[in-house]
């Protein structure tokens, strides 16, 4: 064992050593081309950008990476396709490269004990973090977090102190500042980046630890990419995360098995293991469905138990009493993390869709009726997950103050509606330009509920608190976003209008997730001129054009696209078949489309093709 984690070490380091070179070549290509760049050196550009956007972080190599069919779509191909439809400024070069190194910049700043941020401060992001970060993915050991927390405060000398829990405490702190950046009506703004040098210093000790810790400071730096605004397809947090999965498979947490001695008997370590492991098995399957990639771990390997539903501090250093479950609602002192249970539970029921439709053993979508079946089966799986949700916030009143948004319907619906769009996704393609049986109307029907919901409820939480960002729930809401698009036009003879509601709070969101997160407004702009022409394509096939008209719908969405991309007036007059053309002259789909020729899906739009 000993053997391969050097390897793994030695990997990271690699990684990182790539990353800073790769930076200093980027920085010195903006400095070297200050002339106007000729259409070739353009698109020679273009490519590079598409690529950095999806490598940068932590990919060493130049190798095309894969995106499978559960991702939608390609984000970093769709990053391509944008940036191709224009000269790229000299400085939008600088902007990516700086975006992912900002921080790396920085690694060394000047820090001593005397000039250390306030302290009320620190204490107020440690809050952030376990009030809004830990109930989601609750791996850290709060308690013994706390205490070293207070020793650092009280410390004037940290030389000695044991670099994992700095490591730690600095990646908690920039993991909040950076969700104080993304939410200005919380108060306080300090640079994320600060904390996350401070953090990074310690790191080549930190992933020497053995152990949990090690797990446990792999996720606090996936976490942190995947709220950085500057990547977006954040495969170097797929890359972390699929460390941490595979050194927590080394330390055998993945299987139900008895260790020896009295430290790993005692029961409140045994729930931090499952916690650890289930907060790693969350995130590897959240972002490995996202980007279509396989996951760090089999199911069929994994038979651990899902951890206790509440987290209570240990009556001593031997021994953790644990309530029923049920006392979990009343006990002011222990954070409930049935939440954070039952999304495992849905999980698994995602790797199983995964498992079922989407992988190379797969049966393929011809054999109509048996693969109806399992989708129905499915379905009925997912239901069951929905009707079992541990409501802690009544969906008849509106929230107290200090709820947690895990503990709230909208929070379950959205996970259940993107659970229930992926599961009917690859099964819509099917529809032909004519929707004619029962089971095409009733699969086009609830994606589009599906998608719509996912659109509805985000807007929803939004409205109620303003929420942070991240490459998640961007991807979530445009692919929702597309669905909708599709079924619209799928059923364009008999075009519901409800959709088109739908559409518009899909449209406030990707505006609200643009004002905060600029990375977003690429993807905000391409859905507006879609939407606009989707909305003239359903006049001319069966409505009055006066009763959906582009620029009201627009207006009333309070959105004007940011003119990265021409509007839609420029475009020919397109017959009710012409959907994929309208993608097309949008997109360059010669990029696009090759990443969905697998598993059945005919093009990269696999939704929109028919």
């Amino acid at each position: 064992m000993g053997g391969d984690m050097s390897e793994e070490h030695a990997s990271l380091l690699e990684y990182t050593r790539s990353l800073e070179s790769k930076i200093a070549e980027l920085e010195s290509h903006v400095q070297r081309n200050t002339t106007p760049a000729s259409d070739h050196q353009v698109t020679s550009v273009t490519t590079e950008l598409s690529t950095d956007v999806a490598l940068l972080s932590m990919n060493a190599t130049a190798e095309p990476f894969f995106v499978g069919a559960t991702a939608g779509f390609g984000l970093s191909r769709m990053v391509e396709g944008i940036l191709s439809q224009s000269p790229i400024p000299h400085t939008a070069l600088g902007s990516i490269a700086s975006a992912n190194a900002q921080a790396n910049s920085d690694v060394d700043p000047p820090m001593d004990t005397h000039s250390r941020p306030d302290p009320q401060l620190e204490r107020k992001l440690a809050d952030i973090f376990f009030t809004r970060v830990h109930p989601r993915y609750p791996f850290l050991d709060k308690f013994s977090f706390d205490d070293f927390h207070q020793f650092y405060l009280g410390s004037p000398d940290i030389r000695g102190v044991n670099p994992s829990k700095l490591f730690q405490l600095h990646m908690v702190f920039a993991i909040s500042a950076r969700i104080l950046q993304l939410h200005p009506e919380m108060g306080g703004s300090i640079n994320p980046e600060f904390y996350y040098a401070n953090a990074i210093r310690y790191a080549d000790e930190a992933l020497q630890v053995p152990g949990l810790e090690k797990i446990q400071s792999l996720l606090l730096l996936a976490l942190y990419i995947l709220r950085t605004p500057g990547s977006v397809s954040n495969l170097g947090g797929w890359h972390i995360i699929g460390f941490a999965v595979r050194y927590a498979v080394e330390l055998g947490i993945h299987r139900n098995i008895t260790c020896v001695g009295p430290r790993a008997q005692d029961p409140y370590r045994i729930e931090i293991r499952r916690r650890v492991f289930w907060s790693a098995y969350v995130l590897d399957r959240a972002v490995s469905l996202t980007l279509g990639r396989p996951f760090a771990l089999s199911e069929s390997d994994i038979d651990v138990d899902l951890p206790v539903p509440l987290e209570q501090r240990p009556v001593d250093e031997k021994e953790t009493q644990f309530k029923q479950p049920s006392a979990a609602l009343t006990d002011t002192k222990a954070l409930n993390l049935s939440s954070f249970v039952h999304l495992c539970r849905l999980r698994r029921l995602e790797s199983k869709i995964k498992q079922e439709l989407y992988s190379a053993s797969a049966p393929t979508m011809t054999q109509k009726y048996s693969y109806d079946a399992t989708i129905d089966a499915l379905r009925q799986e997912l239901l069951e997950w929905l009707n079992n949700i541990p409501f802690k916030v009544s969906a008849d009143s509106p929230p107290q103050d200090g709820y947690l948004l895990y503990d709230t319907p909208e929070f379950f619906r959205i996970q259940y509606s993107k659970a229930l769009r992926m599961l009917l996704q690859q099964r819509i393609t099917l529809v032909s330009s004519e929707v004619n049986s029962s089971k095409d109307k009733e699969y086009l029907a609830l994606s589009a509920r599906a998608a719509g919901d996912i659109c509805q409820y985000y807007r929803t939480l939004h409205q109620r608190k303003p929420l942070g960002w991240n490459f998640l729930a961007l991807h979530s809401i445009f692919t929702a976003g597309l669905t909708l698009l599709y079924c619209i036009w799928a059923e364009r003879e008999h075009a519901d209008l409800a959709r088109f509601e739908d559409i518009r709070s899909c449209s406030n969101v990707l505006f609200a997730i643009s004002e905060r997160w600029p990375t977003a407004t690429k993807f905000r702009d391409i859905f507006e001129v879609l939407a606009k022409r989707m909305i003239d394509l359903v006049s001319m096939s069966s409505l009055p054009h006066a009763s959906l008209d582009g620029a009201s719908f627009l207006s009333e969405a309070g959105i004007a696209p940011a003119g990265a991309l021409q509007d839609s007036a420029g475009f020919p007059v397109m017959n009710q078949d012409d959907f994929w053309s309208m993608l097309d002259e949008l997109v360059d789909d010669d990029y696009i489309r090759s990443q969905f020729q697998l598993n059945g899906v005919d093009s990269s739009w696999g939704l929109f093709d028919s």
